[in-house]
């Protein structure tokens, strides 16, 4: 015959991490450019940029560290604000 006493000194709590991937599907880290900057100048010549961030699959925006094996793409600049300035 088995005895049954609490067991006041053992308590169990299980929690799921909300960045974990479902189960059987791995993270996919990739890199994405982010939107063009401001264009800094309202006439003349200016130039925008636009950076890359690190993506998860399934959670968007990560931390730069997870695609460090993959390396970085550089940085796109274009011209923009092609209107010459006025005479003054």
């Amino acid at each position: 015959m088995l005895f049954y006493e609490n067991n006041p000194g053992l308590y169990y709590e299980y929690t799921i991490h909300q960045e974990a991937s479902p189960p059987g599907m791995a993270s996919e880290f990739s890199w994405a450019y982010g939107a063009w900057t401001e264009c800094p100048v309202t006439c003349g010549r200016g130039i925008q940029k636009q950076t890359v961030h690190c993506t998860e699959r399934l959670h968007g925006t990560v931390d730069s560290r997870y695609c460090e094996f993959l390396g970085p793409p550089e940085d796109r600049q274009r011209i923009c604000s092609r209107e010459p300035c006025p005479a003054m």
